[in-house]
């Protein structure tokens, strides 16, 4: 029997070694992951290998605000693997998912068809001019686009400035090569 206990992040747990969410579909694994019930709650294995947020989380960070209701908007949505541990994060919010490549976006909704706060918009997220209109009141933005002029993507998808880095972090071993950079709005 798994024992888990809170991360210090919103919604987030560990047995000590590896991060689980809370599972929106009991019964579903999204991507092969392990499914474990504790204190009468199915939870989700969250692999850090798969997703640069899990990887981000058990380096230390501990600022994730993200809540229920949280409006998300995810840039560079691949297949969903990370957007559904996101999606167990804000149950009662919406994932608005982005993504350019047909092969994963079909994968993408796939997980959205099971998921109701999951809405996958095949677009090209350094043109957020095209899918703006779908978005209501987004109050977290998570990027994860591989791409030369990926900082000035998150700036057309902010639409207003005044940001402030609150960290870089590393994200070996888990990611090769990988960082994360965490921002905040100047206030």
């Amino acid at each position: 029997m798994v024992e888990l206990r809170p991360l210090g992040v919103s919604r987030v747990f560990t047995d000590g070694r590896d991060l689980f969410t809370e599972n929106l579909m009991p019964g579903v694994s999204v991507y092969g992951e392990r499914l474990v019930s504790w204190r009468g709650t199915e939870f989700r294995q969250w692999d850090p290998r798969r997703s640069k947020l899990a990887a981000l989380l058990l380096k230390g960070w501990k600022i994730l605000p993200l809540g229920k209701g949280s409006q998300v908007l995810y840039l560079g949505a691949a297949s969903g693997t990370t957007v559904s541990h996101v999606s167990d994060l804000c149950p009662e919010g919406t994932v608005y998912a982005v993504e350019i490549a047909r092969r994963a976006f079909q994968k993408l909704l796939d997980i959205a068809e099971a998921r109701h706060n999951v809405l996958p918009i095949l677009a090209d997220a350094s043109a957020p001019e095209a899918y703006a209109g779908a978005l209501s009141g987004v109050d977290f933005v998570y990027q994860d686009v591989a791409q030369r002029d990926q900082v000035e993507i998150l700036r057309k998808n902010l639409r207003r400035g005044g940001l402030h880095a609150l960290g870089t972090v590393p994200l070996e071993p888990y990611q090769r090569a990988h960082a994360a950079i965490v921002f905040e709005f100047a206030h």
